[in-house]
C-alpha cells in the first residue's frame, strides 16, 4: 500500500510503498537525503537529518592550493620585477636628458665661464631659429636674424627674427619677432618678448 510523507528537508510530498518505511532516499525535488517514514496522527515528521559536506581528497585539496599558491607568487613576482624595470628605465632616460643640453652635447663640467660665453654665442642664432619654429604657426621660412650679444650677461642679450608665414586664408605674411636669452639645462634658448600693442 501506497503512504505519503513530506520530505525533511524541502518539505515535499513524497508518496512511497509502505515496505521501504524507513529507508533514506534522495528527495526528487530538492535533491538531499531523506528519511522515508509512515505518518501517524499523533507523530510528527523525524528531525532532519544533517547534511553531509561531500567528501574531498585532502591531498587533492593541498595539491590544489600549492599550485594556486605558486600562480600567485609567480604573478606577484612579475609586477614586482616589472616596476623595478619601469623605475630603473625611467630614472636612466631622465639622467641622460639632464648629462645632454638642448643641442645634443653633453654638459662640460671643467668649462670656465669664457668658453661658455663662445659656445652661447656660437649657439645664438640656431636658438632664435628654432624658437621661431616652435612659435610661429605655419612658418614658411626664416628671413633674417639680428642678435645682440655682446654683453657678458647672457641675460641681456637680444635677438629679432623676420620671418615668413602662412596666414588663415593661405597667403604669406612677414612679421619680427624679438627674443630675450635664458638658461635651461647649462645650455641658451630663447624666450619670445610680446610687444604690447600702443592704444
Amino acid at each position: 500500500m501506497f503512504v505519503k510523507c513530506n520530505c525533511n528537508n524541502c518539505s515535499a510530498h513524497l508518496e512511497f510503498d509502505d515496505e521501504n518505511a524507513g529507508q533514506i532516499i534522495a528527495c526528487p525535488k530538492c535533491g538531499l537525503e531523506t528519511l522515508l517514514y509512515v505518518q501517524s496522527q499523533s507523530q510528527h515528521p523525524p528531525i532532519s537529518l544533517p547534511i553531509s559536506a561531500p567528501k574531498t581528497n585532502p591531498a587533492a585539496k593541498r595539491k590544489a592550493n600549492t599550485i594556486k599558491n605558486i600562480v600567485a607568487i609567480g604573478i606577484f613576482m612579475v609586477v614586482l620585477v616589472g616596476c623595478f624595470w619601469v623605475r630603473n628605465w625611467r630614472i636612466q632616460k631622465l639622467t641622460s636628458m639632464l648629462s645632454e643640453t638642448p643641442f645634443g652635447e653633453p654638459v662640460k663640467e671643467d668649462e670656465t665661464y669664457a668658453q661658455r660665453l663662445l659656445r652661447y654665442r656660437a649657439k645664438a642664432e640656431q636658438s632664435v631659429r628654432v624658437a621661431c619654429t616652435n612659435d610661429v604657426v605655419g612658418l614658411r621660412q626664416v628671413m633674417q636674424t639680428d642678435l645682440s650679444t655682446y654683453q657678458d650677461n647672457y641675460k641681456n642679450w637680444r635677438a629679432s627674427a623676420t620671418v615668413e608665414f602662412f596666414n588663415k586664408m593661405g597667403g604669406v605674411e612677414r612679421t619680427n619677432l624679438d627674443f630675450r636669452f635664458d638658461m635651461i639645462l647649462d645650455d641658451l634658448y630663447c624666450i619670445r618678448i610680446e610687444k604690447l600693442p600702443n592704444y
